[in-house]
Parts: structure tokens; sequence; C-alpha cells
């Protein structure tokens, strides 16, 4: 059947952004669906002071990612890890988190991109408040082994040591010894 160009209707109910609800934030398991590494021979990005333009070659890989299991199974996040750029500074994140992901995933040394496919991990998505230009979003902001179990904040810590022959003299109302 080939497409009637004559009863297309942009403007038609059934083609008008109904957007999408943002996730909260959490830990929450995912699988990568699709991924390729997009080469590219020069890119330009503000420097790392954020004060200047640089120019250089890219390699990043790109990934689909699909929440696997619970309320929004099906989920689809969209990652770019920057594997080689201009600015050392995203390129550093970027090579951290895909440490994170290799590991995650049990990859010691990956060969290719399909090796990192379907296989599942927990993924701590953060919310990226809306812009001016851009509506909310989703980032993966970690990654852990599915059978970890991450923690958001460490727990709080009570430490208390005994008192000091000094907290007793400020007790007794003398005075400390470098006030002496």
């Amino acid at each position: 059947m080939a497409f009637n160009w004559n009863n297309f209707d942009p403007t038609a109910d059934e083609y008008k952004d109904k957007g999408f609800e943002v996730i909260p934030a959490g830990w929450y398991p995912m699988a990568i669906s699709k991924a390729n590494v997009l080469e590219e021979a020069l890119v330009t990005c503000k420097n790392e002071e954020k004060t200047a333009m640089i120019s250089g070659p890219a390699t990043t890989l790109k990934a689909t990612v699909d929440i696997i299991d619970g309320q929004y199974k099906g989920r689809k996040i969209f990652m770019d890890v920057r594997l080689e750029y201009p600015n050392k500074k995203a390129e550093g994140f970027g090579k951290r988190m895909f440490a994170k992901l290799s590991l995650a995933l049990g990859l010691r040394h990956p060969k290719n991109e399909g090796e990192f496919l379907m296989k599942p991990f927990l993924g701590k998505l953060k919310v990226v408040p809306e812009s001016e230009q851009y509506p909310a979003k989703n980032d993966i902001s970690d990654i852990a082994p599915i059978n970890s179990k991450p923690i958001d904040k460490p727990a709080p810590v009570t430490v208390s040591f005994p008192k000091s022959d000094d907290a007793t003299a400020t007790e007794s109302g003398e005075k400390k010894y470098w006030e002496r």
C-alpha cells in the first residue's frame, strides 16, 4: 500500500505531540537495546572553562537504553557516552561512565558495541529540569551491576569522642591550655 499524500493532515489530533512523563530519579533495571559508535572527524564544542570554542575528532557510543522491569518498563532513555572529545573534561566523564558500564556488564575488554546489547544493569536516573530551549528529561548519572544494591546517600555516621582533659577543664571553668 502506497502512502496517500492527499489524505495526510499534519494538524490531525493523532499527530500532535502528547509529550511524556519524566521518570522520577532513582535506580532502575535497564538494558541497552541499540548501540552504535559514531566517529566524527571534526566537532566543535566549548573548552573546559567554557570561554572559547575548540575543535577536534570525536568518538561517541550512542545507546538506546530500555527500562526492563517495574512501573516504567519499556520506557527508553537515550545515552551518549563520549569516548574521544575535544573537551577533555567531558571526555573524562564519558570514559568513567563507559568503564562503569563495562564493569557492570562483566566486560573487562569489550571489542565492539554489540557486546553491550541486552545485558541487564542498574542505571541511576536523574531529572534534568526544563529550560527555555528544552523540556525536562532524564539522564543516566550512574551505573551498577544488576545484582548490586547501590545506595543514593551514605548512612549517617555518629562519632563520639571520650572527654579530654581540655573539655573537663572548660566544664569546670578552668582555662584551656592554649588560653593560659
